[in-house]
């Protein structure tokens, strides 16, 4: 779990790290699912991600303090295996800026809830899988968010050729595609049981919002 307090920031890390696949996190802790299913797993998280995926927590940071951020609420300490311990905090005003940066330097649009977004490599908006969580729960695509994030996780680890391909932008919406169905197959109702449920502009889109 990385912070990420400012949209400029996440897209330098992201390129000095060129991480296979990284996700960025709209999850504010004012919406019911991250404040039950996601902050108290932060640590949790971290470690089984390990270094085959970064998620960028939008509007959390580590060590900061209320004379820089004075509306930060703090939620807690997490222990992550290399950085030891962290107390980390989330700032409404460091989220709603993150959202009009990234509404400003994309084409992407905010829907208000949680959502997670999957970049390739490159890291510039030209090939993403935007998942959709409020939209998932309130059809039972999904039981709870974290069966998502376990699931790409899992994918993360025992996919990489998916991965790879994912990638190469110049293979665009086919290995996307392809990423999704690898994703939905780890969760435990299966590819097969979940076929016409997940729809593609409703619960998940695919497509280039550079």
């Amino acid at each position: 779990m990385i912070e990420a307090p400012s949209f400029r920031k996440v897209e330098r890390h992201i390129h000095e790290k060129g991480d296979p696949i990284c996700c960025i996190l709209f999850a504010p802790t004012f919406d019911r699912i991250c404040k039950s299913d996601i902050i108290p797993r932060f640590e949790y998280l971290d470690n089984r991600a390990g270094k085959n995926i970064d998620f960028y927590c939008v509007g959390y940071m580590g060590y900061a303090n209320k004379t820089d951020f004075p509306d930060m609420k703090e939620i807690g300490v997490s222990k992550f295996k290399d950085s030891g311990e962290i107390p980390w905090s989330f700032s409404q005003r460091k989220f709603s800026e993150f959202v009009d940066e990234m509404e400003e330097n994309t084409s992407w649009k905010y829907s208000g809830g949680t959502e997670l977004i999957i970049l390739d490599s490159n890291a510039d908006f030209t090939n993403t899988v935007i998942f959709k969580v409020d939209k998932m729960l309130k059809d039972d695509a999904i039981d709870n968010v974290n069966e998502l994030l376990e699931a790409l996780i899992q994918h993360s680890r025992k996919d990489k050729k998916t991965l790879e391909k994912f990638s190469l932008g110049t293979l665009g919406k086919k290995s996307s595609d392809i990423l999704v169905e690898s994703i939905i197959e780890l969760l435990p109702k299966g590819l097969k049981s979940m076929s016409g449920i997940w729809t593609k502009g409703k619960h998940y889109t695919i497509d280039s919002i550079k």
